[in-house]
């Protein structure tokens, strides 16, 4: 537990509004390279967690997600297994850990029906890091090694308009920071992974 950290109430069968950080908010997702990796991340840890995806956004310096975790899977154990996930696979793109891209994940037994899945994605993160070292040496040196910030901040949604609010804050949170340099029409939004969000029943 965190110093001054308050004991997070854990509620089975719960939709939550998640913001998590990154460390001292540097803007790695300024980089598209890292934003295309934590989607495909996402994609993945939901078919390992089986959690309901219903919106999610990928800002500069932080990320928005709503979702419901499965009855086998608590809230902090997803998060946990994207954070922890998403940051060995960024520092593999930056040449930080050489080594096996997963070292022992997500090889256990009972992820068996996800290989192909796996071997594919293991594959796109060697694409990734192809792609980033095309980059000018100037600014890859300029991009530290990934780390989240400590812990996350979450709401229990609580009715269907409270859902309907974070929804549309979660999907449409880019519009609220044109001045950091969003554009219009910004592509890491749910809004443009129809394919990945579930629909939700009140």
């Amino acid at each position: 537990m965190y110093r001054n950290s308050q004991k997070r109430i854990l509620e089975p069968e719960e939709i939550y509004f998640i913001t998590t950080n990154t460390l001292e908010r540097f803007p790695y997702f300024r980089n598209t390279i890292f934003c295309e990796l934590f989607i495909e991340e996402l994609k993945l840890c939901k078919a390992a967690k089986k959690f309901e995806l219903y919106a999610f956004c990928v800002l500069y310096d932080h990320i928005h997600l709503l979702l419901k975790p499965s009855e086998e899977e608590n809230l902090s154990k997803v998060m946990q297994f994207i954070k922890r996930h998403f940051g060995r696979s960024v520092n593999y793109v930056l040449g930080l850990n050489e080594g096996d891209i997963r070292e022992c994940r997500l090889r256990e037994s009972k992820y068996n029906a996800l290989q192909n899945m796996i071997d594919k994605h293991d594959l796109l993160i060697k694409n990734f890091k192809t792609q980033f070292y095309t980059l000018p040496a100037s600014h890859r040196l300029e991009i530290p090694e990934f780390k989240w910030q400590k812990s996350f901040h979450d709401h229990i949604i609580r009715d269907e308009k409270d859902f309907e609010y974070h929804w549309n804050y979660t999907s449409y949170n880019f519009d609220k920071h044109h001045e950091d340099g969003y554009p219009e029409n910004y592509l890491y939004t749910s809004l443009n992974y129809e394919e990945m969000v579930d629909s939700v029943e009140f």
